[in-house]
């Protein structure tokens, strides 16, 4: 899973759905000033899950982590703030 939110949204209530669904989180800091630092959202995905949080910094970063190892079976799910759709749509090399 990877994860960026702005810091004044109800990011605990994010972390707590999305927890059973999975196995880590990789934290990203989204391009906005209201952007929670990907370093305290990972501390924060911890604290609630017990689950391996990673810092992954922006958007790109994190998504490469993510998608680092895995196969073409296994998913990827980025979610949190839509301000990282065009980020993650990038990555993947998707512009429209």
């Amino acid at each position: 899973m990877v994860m960026g939110v702005m810091a004044d949204k109800d990011y605990d209530d994010m972390i707590r759905t999305m927890a059973p669904f999975a196995k880590e989180f990789v934290a990203v800091t989204p391009e906005s000033e209201r952007a929670l630092p990907s370093r305290a959202l990972c501390e924060r995905i911890a604290e609630l899950t017990g689950l391996p949080a990673r810092s992954g910094g922006d958007v790109k970063s994190g998504v490469a982590m993510a998608m680092d190892g895995k196969g073409p079976e296994d998913i990827v799910c980025a979610f949190g703030s839509l301000y990282q759709v065009g980020e993650v749509r990038a990555y993947f090399g998707r512009t429209d």
